[in-house]
């Protein structure tokens, strides 16, 4: 199960992904969350009442008929880490010195511009200003 938002008929919608196929879960479960940042904030009960639902339910949307957008649409807030565990590991060692404790004691991250999250397909860019693009992808 993939968890994704969604544009249809203009309104942003929260489901699931899976095989082709989307379940408006909220549709099939009035229980669940009907938006990925309330449904993230329930925890455990949200995503076990999705589960159920799933199984109970069939999927109602097929991929084609909708517009994927950014998972959290409108994040209150985003982090970035300073740099993943191996990376900085490879660079210590390269340099002969060994991994810090520090490093799994102490996350450093910065905060981001949470305004700037875009899901598939279009977003903005100033071409005039850009000769090439490096994206990234942040999980938690």
């Amino acid at each position: 199960m993939k968890l994704i938002s969604y544009k249809k008929n203009g309104n942003i919608k929260f489901g699931a992904f899976e095989e082709g196929k989307i379940y408006d879960l909220h549709a099939l479960d009035v229980h669940i969350a009907d938006n990925m940042l309330e449904f993230l904030q329930g925890g455990e009960e949200q995503l076990q009442l999705a589960m159920a639902a799933m199984e109970d339910g069939s999927p109602t949307i097929s991929a084609e008929d909708v517009e994927l957008i950014s998972p959290v649409p409108n994040p209150p807030s985003v982090r970035d880490a300073y740099a993943f565990r191996q990376h900085v590991a490879t660079a210590r060692r390269n340099r002969g010195l060994e991994m810090i404790p520090e490093f799994d004691e102490i996350p450093i991250f910065y905060f981001t511009n949470h305004h700037a999250v875009f899901g598939e397909g279009y977003f903005p860019v100033l071409s005039r200003h850009t000769e090439k693009l490096d994206f990234e992808l942040e999980c938690a």
